[in-house]
């Protein structure tokens, strides 16, 4: 099977949104209908996904697209995985009673239209004997299982997952929820070719229990504070940004494209051209002597790399330091202790906690480019 490698062009600048104290106004709709906050978006709005900011999630609720998307070897992997995964449910499992999402609403993107705000579509379901949904069910592929992995060793879904699929059950109002996760070599991923994919790999694979992993949890006692803390969070959002046509702060460095295209102003003035002048000249000059040694400064960093394994390895283990000295330096290798916290546990059982806690200031940025 070869499936199109197909993107959608970045958003331009619009005369109908502007920056205002570091966020998106819209002076008006541009849908009548704002798309809704569905599993997928609602660990984006949460600030709980790796891949889109909030604000990104705001712009394609209202329409103001700047994200490219493409149709990635993942996306791909986890379309062809998921027949797969309902069908060795079925038959491994014993889940005869289960309802896929085109079962039960057809090519809709929505299946809770008498909601407001939430809703999306659930990749499967079971059933009772009247129809009534009793789980739900999320597919997902992975090839790196450390982020599936709690800090106690067990095998655990990622927050953002955990989202996704929980929203889905309390909309349906089921507690159970089943997220099966399939392990991929990179080998079993879909292969580039050229403007396409070859999906065969993907296609070919044979699940088993080694490889396709169940975490089953109740909504009420595993993860409480999912309606107790982000519905209402949710809820919020929604009225404080998609009712009043005002995007969540952007990040400076995330959603620099759509800083760019929203609104980029000339600066001029005696006092900012000198320092301009200044600046392109001294940056230009550092930039050329930098270009001549490019070649020498990886030399030192990969023997400074080997240099430190080396002091690694030679360091008694009741030493705290080691120290080489050669003709203009003197290296040290220091032994310490460092601590972290597990922000994303800790943001997934005690979010009010983290919200209290955190601390949103400033931050410029001054970026620049060579210009051709």
């Amino acid at each position: 099977m070869i499936a199109q490698n197909s993107s959608s062009p970045q958003a331009s600048s619009r005369s109908d949104a502007r920056l205002v104290d570091g966020c998106i106004v819209l002076d008006h709709k541009i849908l009548e209908h704002p798309r809704k906050i569905t599993g997928t978006r609602l660990p984006q709005i949460m600030g709980a996904n790796g891949w889109k900011t909030p604000a990104q999630a705001w712009c394609n609720m209202v329409g103001l697209d700047g994200a490219k998307t493409e149709n990635t070897k993942y996306a791909l992997a986890g379309k062809i995985i998921e027949p797969l995964v309902i069908e060795h449910l079925r038959t491994n499992y014993f889940m005869s009673d289960i309802v896929t999402g085109d079962q039960y609403g057809g090519d809709s993107y929505d299946f809770f239209g008498d909601h407001y705000a939430l809703g999306g579509r659930f990749d499967a379901i079971r059933t009772d004997g009247n129809g009534n949904a009793t789980a739900v069910i999320e597919i997902k592929t992975t090839g790196d299982t450390s982020k599936w992995t709690a800090p106690d060793g067990r095998f655990a879904p990622p927050l953002d997952y955990m989202l996704q699929a929980s929203l889905y059950a309390y909309l349906l109002n089921v507690d159970r929820v089943i997220i099966a996760c399939v392990v991929l070599r990179p080998d079993q991923y879909p292969i580039p070719a050229g403007d396409s994919y070859d999906c065969t790999p993907t296609q070919n694979i044979t699940l088993t229990q080694d490889n396709t992993i169940l975490y089953q949890y109740s909504l009420k006692i595993d993860f409480p504070q999912f309606e107790s803390y982000y519905i209402p969070k949710a809820k919020e959002w929604w009225d404080r940004h998609i009712k009043t046509l005002t995007s969540p702060p952007l990040d400076a460095i995330r959603d620099a494209y759509l800083i760019s295209r929203i609104a980029t102003t000339k600066v001029d003035g005696e006092s900012f051209a000198e320092a301009l002048a200044i600046a392109d000249e001294a940056r230009h000059n550092v930039d050329t002597v930098k270009a001549k040694i490019k070649g020498e400064e990886k030399r030192a960093n990969e023997a400074e790399k080997r240099l430190k394994e080396e002091l690694r390895s030679s360091m008694p283990p009741d030493a705290i330091a080691v120290t080489a000295k050669s003709e203009h330096y003197t290296y040290t290798l220091k032994r310490g202790e460092r601590e972290e916290v597990d922000i994303e546990r800790l943001r997934r059982d005690y979010p009010e906690i983290v919200n209290n806690y955190l601390i949103v200031s400033e931050k410029l940025t001054l970026t620049k480019t060579l210009n051709e």
